[in-house]
């Protein structure tokens, strides 16, 4: 029986896994539906897409579940599917210090 209310979404909505997806499978049975949807998950993909993906049917409520027990852990959240047409915007409250830099800046590579 359910103690929490389950997690509402829309099939054009997508899951943000808050950790890598790596780190969440090493936690998980191989080739259990939780371990093929972590293998698959992109914020690029709508949860209409994954039941396709996984050939789930929407009536059993597998995708529901799983979506369930991975923001109850807060291991991801339901957004709105990531798009390349879309604009976003980083936070004013976004701490940049927080980020690893990616590349050592130009001048200390000798590059001018």
């Amino acid at each position: 029986m359910r103690r929490r209310p389950p997690v509402h979404f829309h099939p054009w909505e997508t899951l943000l896994l808050l950790e890598d997806a790596r780190v969440l499978q090493r936690d998980v049975l191989e080739d259990s539906l939780l371990w093929r949807f972590l293998e698959i998950c992109r914020p690029t993909l709508s949860f209409a897409e994954y039941e396709t993906l996984l050939d789930l049917d929407s009536e059993d409520q597998l995708l529901e579940d799983v979506v369930d027990h991975l923001v109850h852990w807060k291991k991801a959240r339901v957004v709105d599917l990531i798009s390349l047409k879309g604009s976003y915007a980083v936070s004013a409250n976004f701490k940049p210090t927080r980020c690893v830099p990616l590349e050592p800046p130009c001048h200390s590579r000798g590059i001018d």
